[in-house]
Formats: C-alpha cells, sequence, structure tokens
C-alpha cells in the first residue's frame, strides 16, 4: 500500500490510534472490584463508586480553568 501526501499519512495515524484505544476499551471489568472511594491526595478530590451503580464526585476539576466541582449520578 502506498500512502502520499501529508494528509494521508495523518489519516493512517488517526485510524490506527484509534483502533488501539478502541481495543483497549474493549476490556471487560469485574464490577464487584470497583465499588469504593478514590481519592487524588495532591488536590483532594474524591470520587465514591457505590455497589448499586451510582457515584458521587466531590472537589473534582475538570479543566484549569474552573474551580472544583461536585456532582453525582448514575
Amino acid at each position: 500500500m502506498m500512502i502520499r501526501g501529508t494528509g494521508s499519512r495523518w489519516l493512517v495515524a488517526a485510524l490506527t490510534a484509534s483502533a488501539v484505544l478502541t481495543s483497549g476499551c474493549s476490556h471487560s471489568v469485574d464490577t464487584e472490584e470497583l465499588p469504593g472511594t478514590y481519592r487524588d491526595d495532591a488536590t483532594g478530590g474524591e470520587i465514591q463508586l457505590a455497589s448499586d451503580g451510582t457515584f458521587a464526585a466531590t472537589d473534582v476539576s475538570t479543566d484549569s480553568d474552573s474551580g472544583p466541582a461536585d456532582f453525582s449520578g448514575r
């Protein structure tokens, strides 16, 4: 296969990266191992995962421009 031009190389690189990331996300997870509290000692942010599928996040920053936020859901 002959690839010509920079645009085609970027397309092939993007498709390859997508395939690698997708295959890494398809691994099954044992949901019995997930519930618990996950804390970032550096920022104080905390995520709590419950066995019923709900979660709560406290003092979590979503980007560098916003302050810490709290949210929860299912």
